[in-house]
């Protein structure tokens, strides 16, 4: 059984063209009736990232066997297709949100682009964030900051996720939901809590000792706060 990671795709491209072709593909092919795939398609799911191989026409053997990059994992969101100008150049784009075994699965989405669309691949930029819950893994490919497009500043360091009770006399002190920080506002928020200078050489330590004082007043309750690591495009 794998570990899933949860992974944010943000794709886009000056060209609105390809962007809007890209979505309607996805779109298409992550909602068709069962009857309509492969009898190879993960259970039987059009959501199933191998299936997006399959209906773009790319040989289904060698999607089964991983030529094209692994495929297990599945489509949970699409968003609609949006515009926005970052650094005075407009950029459309939508984001894809996945669940994929162990890792993020870079490789088969640089083939079905290289597939669809041959030499204007490269006209399709790809970004991504990817997360597994309770391990190591938080790693972001953004070279150009362009998860700005998503709202964030570009210079987002760590994830803060949290549960705590809204009757805990800390439920003043962290953020409920999960949350982007720049780094002076993770070292800002241990900070106050604990009253005390926080900086990377205690930062760790000092998310212990606020689960030490959390778990005594509730045991479900916990902090977490993870540093991405900012990786190559990965084609495994």
């Amino acid at each position: 059984m794998p570990n899933w990671a949860y992974n944010n795709n943000l794709f886009y491209s000056k060209n609105k063209d390809i962007i809007c072709d890209l979505h309607d593909k996805l779109n298409r092919w992550s909602n068709m009736p069962k009857d309509k795939l492969s009898s190879n398609n993960w259970n039987g799911c059009s959501k199933w990232l191998g299936n997006i191989l399959i209906q773009a026409e790319l040989n289904e053997e060698k999607v089964i066997d991983g030529y094209y990059g692994k495929c297990r994992g599945e489509i949970s969101e699409i968003t609609s297709v949006s515009s926005s100008i970052i650094d005075g150049i407009e950029y459309y784009y939508f984001a894809v949100d996945t669940e994929t075994a162990w890792c993020q699965m870079s490789k088969m989405w640089v083939s079905l682009f290289e597939h669809l669309y041959g030499n204007k691949a490269n006209e399709i930029k790809y970004s991504w964030l990817s997360e597994e819950e309770g391990s190591t893994l938080y790693e972001r490919h953004d070279p150009n900051k362009m998860f700005r497009l998503l709202g964030y500043s570009g210079n987002e360091k760590y994830l803060m996720e949290s549960y705590i009770s809204k009757n805990s006399k800390y439920a003043n002190r962290i953020p409920y939901s999960s949350k982007m920080l720049i780094e002076e506002e993770a070292f800002r928020i241990i900070s106050t809590f604990l009253n005390k200078k926080i900086d990377k050489t205690n930062l760790d330590d000092s998310v212990d000792e606020i689960n030490e004082l959390l778990y005594s007043e509730n045991e479900d309750a916990y902090l977490h706060i993870r540093k991405f690591e900012d990786v190559e495009l990965l084609i495994d």
